[in-house]
């Protein structure tokens, strides 16, 4: 998805959508949720504005709730191809764009389906090179845990506005808190026992950058 200006997906009609390793680039609502669910594992969410009510997971197999028919189609057998893993999937964020502009949106005029040939608008796909690895765009975190005190350091981001801390829990990403980008260490006090993942986030013109969550949190646990 780039550029989408009303919104990427909406379940409408109480419809379950899951969604892994897509890209949403400069979009508004990239997942707005009124009726059924959104489940997202390990999309990119790049300067992306606007809803995010689909639920954020990092365990491919984690259910969601909602009372479609189809709901979790993608952890049954049963009813999708998805558990078996019996499929391509370039897992690898870097080259999604890539590998999308080579393979994505049109038939090859060699390809039939249905008993139609595509002839119109066709090209011929060629092997992508990999891309030049891109400087990341958010902070970098680390943890250390002194009994019950956590203390989140990460490094400075140019341009950053304002920095921002999220927790996970209840199958989603929520904010802590948030504070100028003069400040690059945040402690807990009395965190609850327990293991928990946290991430840093970074605002930067105007917009948080929420690419990558789940690779680049930090798993913190309190004994």
């Amino acid at each position: 998805f780039s550029g989408q200006t009303s919104y990427c997906m909406n379940p409408r009609a109480n419809a379950y959508i899951f969604s892994e390793y897509n890209i949403f680039d400069n979009c508004k609502n990239p997942m707005e949720v009124k009726l059924g669910a959104v489940k997202s594992y390990n999309d990119v969410f790049n300067n992306c504005k606007g809803s995010m009510d689909g639920t954020i997971v990092t365990d491919k197999s984690t259910k969601v709730n909602t009372n479609n028919k189809y709901a979790n189609f993608d952890t049954n057998s049963s009813l999708c191809y998805i558990p078996s893993g019996n499929y391509f999937l370039q897992t690898d964020t870097s080259k999604l764009s890539s590998y999308f502009d080579v393979y994505g949106g049109t038939l090859d005029e060699s390809k039939t389906v249905n008993g139609s040939t595509s002839t119109e608008g066709t090209q011929t796909p060629t092997q992508p090179e990999d891309p030049t690895p891109v400087t990341n765009v958010y902070p970098i975190a680390s943890a250390t845990v002194q009994g019950r005190t956590v203390t989140l350091s990460w490094n400075a981001l140019e341009g950053a506005e304002k920095y921002c801390i999220a927790y996970y829990s209840a199958g989603r990403w929520k904010i802590y808190t948030q504070f100028g980008a003069y400040q690059t260490t945040y402690t807990f006090k009395n965190a609850p026992i327990g293991t928990f993942k946290l991430v840093v986030g970074a605002k930067i013109n105007n917009e948080w950058n929420t690419n990558d969550l789940s690779k680049r949190a930090v798993t913190v646990t309190v004994k």
